[in-house]
């Protein structure tokens, strides 16, 4: 993937690499300059979880370089919900080699509608650094089933 960050004047390219062992990495290189054809501050990201990280889409704010992805088993024959990363941006443009990531894993598990017409979600949402400390929340979520 490709994408320009007018904010920086900066090109950040990027693409998943699969590997034997669990985890899998997204490696992304950042512009030294505005110059496309010029050189690249290269960094090699190893996915927190032991899912496949298929179709990543880049974003860009001030803050943070915004990923999210697809999630699949390692064989890539089951979903399993999706991930949002934020890298460090200001460290990624330095050329700072200790950039790190926050992560998010984003998995909906919904229920069988009940007896009252209503389908309860309950949505669970894993943040992740890239030291692999994580922290986990849940909640409930009542949606009215949609008749038309």
């Amino acid at each position: 993937m490709v994408l320009y960050d007018p904010l920086a004047d900066r090109w950040l390219l990027s693409q998943f690499c699969t590997v034997a062992t669990p985890n899998n990495h997204e490696l992304v290189a950042i512009s030294r300059t505005g110059d496309p054809t010029g050189d690249y501050f290269l960094y090699d990201f190893m996915m927190p979880n032991d899912k496949f990280n298929d179709y990543p889409k880049f974003g860009v704010w001030s803050d943070a370089y915004y990923m999210t992805d697809n999630q699949y088993n390692q064989a890539g024959t089951a979903f399993q919900g999706a991930g949002v990363f934020a890298f460090d941006r200001a460290k990624m443009l330095a050329g700072d080699p200790s950039t790190g990531f926050i992560y998010f894993d984003l998995a909906a598990d919904p229920s069988t509608a009940s007896a009252g017409g209503v389908r309860v979600y309950t949505i669970t949402v894993t943040a992740t650094d890239s030291h692999g400390l994580a922290t986990a929340r849940a909640v409930a979520v009542t949606v009215p089933h949609d008749r038309r």
